[in-house]
C-alpha cells in the first residue's frame, strides 16, 4: 500500500467534542482543525493501532476468532464507535453487495472519510492486498453496490439484542488491550 497520504482527510480530536448533526457542519469544522495541526498520518495510526489490538486480542468468539474473515461488519463497527470516541465524528460506515454474473454473492462492510475508503478486512478477499486499506482509489471496492450508510457508529440502533451484546462484548475486549498495543506499537 505504501505511505499513501490524502490531506484532504479531516482530522478533529478533543475530549469535550460537540457532536454535529449536519455532515456540512462536520466537515467544517474538520477541515478547520485540519488546517490548525491535524493529519491523515494520526488517523492512519490509530487504525493500525486499533487493527493490531484485534489481532492481539485471545479468546475472541467466532466470527471474531478468524479476523479479518467474515467479519467486516462487525469489525468495521467497532473500529467506527473506537474513532468516534476519539472525535472522528465525520466517518461513514459502508456496506455493499455484490452479485455476480453466475449467481456468487458478497457483502462487504467498510469505512468512509470524505471519499477516502478505510477498510481493515480487505485483505479476506486478495491475499496480495495489505492488511489495512487507507485510500480514495475505489478499484477494490467498486464492485460492492452501496445498500447502506451510517454516521453514527451505534449498533445498538441497527441491530437486535443479542447481537449488540456480541458486538459489545467484542467492543469491549479489543479496547482492553488497545492500551497494551500502544505500549509495544511501532508504526
Amino acid at each position: 500500500m505504501g505511505s499513501h497520504r490524502c490531506f484532504r482527510i479531516c482530522y478533529y480530536y478533543t475530549k469535550d467534542n460537540p457532536i454535529f448533526e449536519s455532515p456540512s457542519e462536520n466537515y467544517l469544522r474538520d477541515s478547520i482543525n485540519l488546517f490548525f495541526g491535524g493529519s491523515m498520518g494520526e488517523l492512519e495510526e490509530q487504525i493500525r493501532l486499533f487493527y493490531k489490538a484485534i489481532l492481539n486480542t485471545e479468546d475472541l468468539p467466532f466470527p471474531y476468532n478468524n479476523f479479518p474473515h467474515g467479519c467486516c461488519q462487525d469489525a468495521s463497527w467497532i473500529l467506527h464507535r473506537y474513532l468516534f470516541e476519539k472525535g472522528y465524528t465525520s466517518i461513514d460506515l459502508v456496506g455493499g453487495e455484490y452479485h455476480g454474473d453466475n449467481g456468487e454473492f458478497m457483502s462487504h462492510v467498510w469505512l468512509e472519510l470524505d471519499g477516502t475508503i478505510i477498510d481493515i478486512t480487505y485483505s479476506q478477499f486478495i491475499d496480495e492486498v495489505s492488511d489495512v486499506v487507507i485510500t480514495e482509489n475505489r478499484n477494490l471496492h467498486q464492485k460492492f453496490i452501496e445498500n447502506y450508510r451510517y454516521r453514527k457508529p451505534y449498533w445498538e440502533t441497527y441491530t437486535d439484542g443479542h447481537t449488540s451484546d456480541l458486538l459489545d462484548h467484542f467492543y469491549n475486549n479489543v479496547i482492553e488491550n488497545v492500551n497494551v498495543t500502544r505500549q509495544n506499537y511501532e508504526p
